[in-house]
């Protein structure tokens, strides 16, 4: 299992996280891994927001309802 912890007294900024991933991560045998962009027009769930909204505006009620009704 790999661990690593860093404790800071300062404000986090770029630097500090920058140093904190190549001498104490890196050292402790992590690895970075890069992740494509996040696109909102790949994720379905996004384009259920929009119907959500609909029905909560039509049936006048909380969007946890319609989840939790299956609703939507």
């Amino acid at each position: 299992m790999l661990f690593a912890i860093g404790l800071f007294d300062i404000n986090i900024n770029s630097d500090v996280f920058y140093a904190w991933v190549t001498e104490v991560l890196i050292d402790a045998g992590h690895m970075v891994e890069y992740l494509p962009t996040y696109s909102p027009d790949l994720n379905p769930i996004e384009h259920k927001w929009p119907q959500a909204k609909c029905k909560k505006r039509a049936l006048g009620c909380e969007t946890d309802i319609l989840f939790a009704l299956n609703i939507v």
